[in-house]
């Protein structure tokens, strides 16, 4: 509630003005607005990846702003997934090990990291590529398991920052009726996009500009 983030600088820098934001279980939400507008500091906001010069941050009640940075790092492992424009796999392992790093910082034995592995790939579409290198896959197929990277650790956030921009328009409608999918079977999902597109396929939209954020 009132989340709000200032950059200190001559003068302050006014990123994010306080905003109030409801997200609930199963919402489809899209971040939109033009470049410089605020939305990659909303999603380091709704992400726990910055902390908010004011207001609060939510989770089941529970404000989570002034956690450690060690109990930030925890949830965000045990609850929010991440996807992100460039990929962010590691070219030279198979699509399986990349999805298993997924798992590095929850207790989780390699037996059941493989298994969840290969599970989150077929989720996608993938066990047919499980082997693959990201250095031989499509763009698509690349995304396609970033997600299951994301999906691996059973996040009840999917946040996801322009997950089709570096993809054609064709491949671009196939992760899109991905996130559609795994809406469908409950995940709550937020994506930060500037493609009119994207943003349709959601149930709800906000738009930042000049660090304003409204619903439309």
């Amino acid at each position: 509630m009132g989340l709000a983030r200032t950059y200190p600088s001559s003068p302050p820098v006014e990123a994010l003005q306080p905003c109030d934001l409801a997200v609930h279980e199963g919402d489809w939400l899209a971040i939109t607005g033009p470049s410089g507008s605020g939305k990659s500091t909303m999603l380091n906001q709704l992400g726990l990846l910055d902390r908010p010069s004011a207001g609060q941050l939510l989770i089941d009640g529970v404000d989570v702003s002034g956690f450690s940075d060690r109990d930030r790092t925890d949830a965000r492992a045990n609850a929010i997934g991440f996807v992100f424009q460039a990929f962010h796999l590691i070219t030279h392992i198979s699509a399986t090990d990349n999805v298993e790093i997924g798992l590095l910082y929850q207790r989780v034995n390699r037996k059941q990291r493989r298994q969840r592995a290969l599970a989150a790939l077929e989720a996608v579409g993938l066990s047919h590529r499980c082997d693959a290198k990201p250095s031989t896959m499509s763009g698509g197929e690349r995304q396609r398991v970033a997600i299951a990277r994301a999906l691996v650790r059973e996040p009840r956030v999917l946040l996801c920052d322009e997950p089709t921009g570096s993809l054609d328009s064709n491949t671009a409608l196939q992760i899109l009726d991905l996130l559609d999918e795994l809406n469908d079977a409950g995940l709550t999902i937020i994506v930060v996009t500037h493609d009119p597109v994207v943003a349709q396929r959601a149930r709800s939209r906000i738009e930042i500009r000049d660090g304003v954020a409204r619903y439309v």
